[in-house]
């Protein structure tokens, strides 16, 4: 009697070791995964700039719990890849843009931010400028007008008469010939002043009329003079009309130009106590009081220098900074971030 052999031992050895092939790569490819997964926790993007307006730097920061590459996209066909939840940007135009930021490759999450027009940079330590006629009439409304937008207060006088108005427009009307000074004075400070020479002219003086001569009589030898009731020729004074020459106005002293890249060096040198605030004060036009953004929160100049002076150089990875300026290369506000080396726990 012939003994009956299983199913199971009739399977061929080579069926069994290719299972076992699959079901190891299977194994692997699980542990991979896994290991290099993550669940998405929620994103939060924090934007931040002295104005969200064209030219001005916005910092954009990706609050989450794990993230190791943060990948950006501003909108405008611009992205960065950072190591760091914390980038810059800055936009070329106005609009409405939409940032996307995706985390280690899977994680994701937008915002909607608006930049405006870029601000009209308006200095006002320009001295003014009076705009009128070089001749006026005498008896004849005259109007005078500064032409400096940074103008906000004026103190006008009339061939060195008291002030008699406050106005950025006025007129004057004069009630005598001659050479005249205008001056001006705006901003309630002394040194921003603009004087005009004007010369004023009295039409009734030009309208002179003469008698017509007596006819002589018959028989009347004597010589006939005649007399005009006023003289053709104007008499001879010792008045010097040659006009003064005009005071030169105050030059407007500009900031020496410097780039962001050389800014970044300098706070640098802050940190490893090289440098002090002052050492900026020819740029930033000795205001220590200046605006700045610093990793996302408002302070002044002053108080950034303090506190990156009490950093550790070996901590810091880099120092970007994005400023902006006006007419005379004064730094106007200041967006600085201090990116920190991290640590060997990722830290």
């Amino acid at each position: 009697m012939n003994k009956r052999t299983s199913s199971l031992f009739r399977v061929d050895e080579q069926a069994w070791l290719t299972m076992g092939v699959v079901c190891l790569i299977a194994l692997v490819i699980l542990a991979f995964r896994f290991g290099t997964t993550h669940p998405c926790y929620p994103i939060r993007i924090l934007s931040t700039a002295p104005s969200f307006s064209v030219g001005t730097p916005v910092s954009f920061k990706a609050e989450t719990r794990v993230g190791k590459i943060y990948e950006w996209n501003f909108g405008d066909g611009a992205g960065a890849t950072e190591n760091d939840p914390v980038t810059l940007h800055t936009y070329g135009r106005a609009g409405k843009y939409t940032v996307v930021v995706t985390i280690d490759g899977q994680c994701s999450e937008m915002q909607v931010v608006n930049i405006g027009e870029a601000p009209v940079v308006i200095n006002y330590n320009l001295p003014p400028h009076i705009i009128c006629a070089d001749t006026a009439y005498v008896g004849v409304p005259t109007t005078y007008e500064d032409g400096n937008a940074g103008s906000s207060a004026w103190a006008w006088r009339f061939d060195g008469s008291l002030v008699s108005s406050f106005s950025q427009r006025t007129s004057h009307i004069w009630s005598s010939p001659g050479t005249r000074n205008v001056l001006l004075t705006t901003n309630n400070r002394n040194d921003l002043t603009d004087h005009r020479l004007i010369v004023v002219i009295d039409k009734k003086a030009g309208a002179t009329s003469a008698r017509p001569p007596r006819q002589r009589t018959e028989g009347s030898n004597r010589p006939l003079i005649v007399v005009n009731d006023r003289p053709n020729t104007p008499p001879l004074t010792q008045v010097d009309n040659k006009p003064k020459e005009p005071e030169k106005a105050p030059e407007v002293t500009k900031a020496p130009p410097v780039s962001d890249e050389k800014l970044q060096v300098m706070l640098f040198q802050v940190v490893d106590g090289n440098l002090v605030q002052d050492d900026f004060a020819q740029y930033i036009c000795n205001n220590m009081n200046l605006p700045v953004m610093y990793n996302g929160s408002k302070t002044t100049f002053s108080a950034m220098c303090a506190d990156l002076k009490n950093q550790k150089r070996k901590k810091i990875k880099k120092i970007t900074v994005g400023t902006t300026k006006d007419g005379t290369n004064c730094i106007l506000t200041m967006d600085v971030v201090v990116e920190k080396k991290k640590s060997f726990l990722g830290l």
